[in-house]
């Protein structure tokens, strides 16, 4: 019997061969995960030729989705590798040494890095509060390098939550904002907290080849 819950993933067609290289690794652990969860798995695939207008569509990716009738949506960028297939996020029963369990008792629940808020990582309850913000965020953005502010030089979905959190005390009251490392880490989270996390975050974009193939054999160690 599966579960309400979606997991949530998607890429660009131009983002580049990198990308497309990192995803022989990273897709298959998304469905293996989603399997051994009874997740339902979605992966979409944006055709535009700016990676910053493809970054901008993830807003309006999960926002179509929340019109579905899943309880929850894991939303996770493709850079996201997971390493724990069989950890399953709801449940509380799961806590190991060194990885606390979050309580997911806010409509929309965030990922952390040392910037604060980070967006490549959300769990998103369907809610009203989740619809309407995420229709806010579909409205406020431009869908195209011309529509944005001169002040502006890319769309960014990332920049876009963190104005409407620090902004508004009712989009605070209804975000956590603080999904822990150790469950989502991250290329500066601590060796410890890397080797105890159920998924890793490489921030795949503007990474050196050196960096690249680094990635690629640690994910290959998980593969074996």
């Amino acid at each position: 019997m599966k579960n309400n819950i979606l997991l949530l993933t998607y890429h660009s067609t131009s983002a580049g061969s990198d990308y497309h290289e990192l995803m022989i690794h990273t897709g298959p652990r998304f469905t293996k995960y989603a399997h051994f969860n009874n997740y339902d798995y979605k992966h979409d695939v944006i055709d535009t030729s700016d990676p910053g207008i493809c970054r901008l569509q993830k807003l309006n990716v999960i926002n179509q989705q929340l019109q579905y009738d899943y309880q929850y949506i894991i939303y996770s960028d493709i850079d996201i590798f997971i390493k724990d297939t069989t950890y399953d996020i709801f449940n509380e029963s799961q806590n190991t040494p060194g990885r606390r369990y979050h309580s997911l008792h806010k409509d929309i629940t965030i990922s952390k890095d040392f910037n604060g808020l980070c967006a490549g990582f959300m769990i998103v309850k369907n809610t009203k509060f989740s619809k309407q913000f995420f229709n806010t965020c579909e409205f406020l953005k431009p869908t195209t390098i011309s529509e944005l502010p001169k002040s502006q030089q890319s769309p960014g979905d990332q920049e876009l939550i963190k104005h409407l959190y620090c902004e508004y005390p009712n989009v605070r009251k209804n975000i956590d904002p603080d999904l822990s490392e150790k469950i989502v880490s991250n290329n500066r989270s601590s060796e410890l907290t890397k080797k105890k996390s159920f998924a890793h975050h490489f921030w795949w974009r503007n990474r050196s080849r050196d960096a690249i193939k680094d990635a690629i054999i640690y994910m290959e160690t998980y593969e074996k």
